[in-house]
């Protein structure tokens, strides 16, 4: 009996322990100052994996009166992650159960156009910080890495200034020396990996020995990501390796299967190792999907695969997030939602025009081709009205300077303003202006780009009516 007490004590032990250690995690909070940005949305985004990309929301509120904020959240492990206040953007990295408390510089948030297409850079103080901050022991070391690759770089990358580079490792060693900070000391070591391989002083299998330990992948860490990513960037797809261009193509095109595939990887020596196989697969499928050389349909089979059977945790999500990312505005997949103020005050959304095509533009008032080319559209909207609605979201800050804008113009459309919404953009991609996207009578994407009027658009109206029927 006391044996199979203790048994059943164990199991339970085993079960209860990852919810016990679930539901032990301390919350982790961002709070501070924002200067100048009261009433604003303040985002939290980090990437949910560094292979993919795409980011995912950690928390976000909305500034009181005077531009304080708390975010709060949980986090497993160290984690890079940007604030965003409307277009702008600060780089921070996050502990689990930090209380990081951080003051920002005042911006002009409210001038202007929301030109999301490059975030403009968030003054962030920590005024609460100790030296050894992993926030400010990063932006140290990426100053001092910065002003070195700047001034040696023509010299390490053409020379191969060998001496130079072992002389900036050695004062980084001594200038880090007492820092103990695992995720710091990472992000170091494979930035100044980088520089190891360029400058040449270093073969890539000697590379791939020194930096590269399967036991220990560093998912989180953007340093070592980015050098992993790197080094095995195109790696199998020119060639770079012992695997042929030929293998690759019958596995994917062919074959069409993650074992196939797997094998075609494993000619080479230096993937032999499963885990690391099946990392340096999902980076090489991500090229493939943008080649012309290789079946997207296939790719996207091989990617379901791993999502559904890998052993590895995170290879599941890095493959169900390129899938994500591959099927982001394709043809057939839904349009992002939005429910908007148009010219008159009224809430216009994409849901008020099921049953009709909607040719959507993104613009704003400073835009010069933005106004010639609504000139073309007013020209054949009434034609068009019955079958193919036009909707414009405008981009300016203020509300005010497009009712202002329109009030001497004689277009007959809706007129949508974005109100900050931020999502939106990011949901449309939006990075430049004017920008025209299809949505078909269902609700979901039919082009993205769509043609721009200057490109006969009464005869791509037609063929869209003519698709139709």
């Amino acid at each position: 009996m006391t044996l199979k007490r203790n048994l059943l004590i164990y199991f339970l032990a085993l079960l209860i322990f990852p919810l016990q250690q679930t539901f032990s995690q301390s919350k982790t909070v961002v709070s501070g100052i924002a200067h100048g940005a009261m009433g604003k949305k303040i985002r939290l985004l980090t990437y949910d994996d560094q292979i993919s990309c795409l980011t995912k929301e950690l928390s976000s509120t909305i500034a009181d009166t005077s531009g304080k904020f708390e975010l709060i959240f949980n986090i497993s492990s160290t984690c890079f992650a940007n604030l965003y206040i409307d277009e702008y953007a600060a780089d921070l990295y996050i502990k689990p159960g930090d209380d990081l408390k951080i003051e920002i510089n005042a911006e002009k948030y409210d001038e202007g156009t929301a030109e999301h297409f490059t975030p403009k850079s968030l003054t962030v103080n920590f005024p609460y910080a100790k030296n050894d901050d992993i926030n400010l022991l990063i932006f140290d070391f990426n100053s001092i890495y910065s002003d070195f690759v700047e001034k040696k770089f023509k010299n390490i990358y053409y020379n191969h200034d060998k001496i130079a580079v072992d002389s900036f490792f050695a004062q980084i060693a001594k200038r880090y020396e007492i820092i103990k900070d695992e995720f710091f000391l990472d992000l170091v070591k494979y930035r100044l990996a980088s520089l190891e391989l360029l400058s040449h002083k270093i073969n890539k299998q000697l590379v791939f020995q020194k930096y590269f330990n399967p036991c220990n992948i560093k998912y989180n860490n953007p340093g070592y990501m980015e050098f992993f990513v790197s080094f095995f960037d195109a790696y199998a797809t020119q060639s770079l390796g012992q695997i042929k261009t030929t293998s690759l193509k019958n596995a994917v095109n062919v074959q069409k299967n993650y074992l196939a595939l797997f094998n075609a990887l494993g000619e080479d020596s230096l993937l032999q190792n499963e885990i690391l196989r099946e990392l340096v697969m999902l980076i090489t499928l991500k090229n493939m999907y943008y080649s012309p050389d290789y079946d997207k349909k296939a790719i996207i089979g091989i990617l379901n695969e791993i999502n559904k059977n890998s052993k590895v945790e995170q290879h599941k999500i890095i493959a169900a997030n390129l899938v994500k990312l591959f099927s982001l505005h394709q043809k057939g997949s839904k349009a992002p939602y939005f429910n908007l103020r148009n010219q008159y005050e009224k809430f216009i959304s994409l849901d008020d025009f099921k049953g009709k095509y909607i040719y959507l533009t993104f613009w704003n008032t400073k835009c010069i081709d933005c106004e010639a080319e609504f000139d073309l559209i007013s020209k054949v909207y009434d034609k068009y009205k019955n079958k193919i609605e036009i909707l414009s979201i405008c981009t300016d800050k203020n509300f005010m300077t497009m009712q202002f804008y329109l009030k001497n113009k004689k277009y007959n459309w809706n007129f949508l303003h974005f109100n900050g919404n931020y999502e939106l953009l990011d949901d449309y991609q939006i990075k430049t202006v004017p920008f025209y996207i299809l949505i078909d009578d269902k609700g979901n994407i039919a082009e993205y780009p769509a043609k721009n009027p200057i490109y006969n658009i009464e005869k791509y109206f037609d063929k869209i009516i003519e698709n139709e029927k």
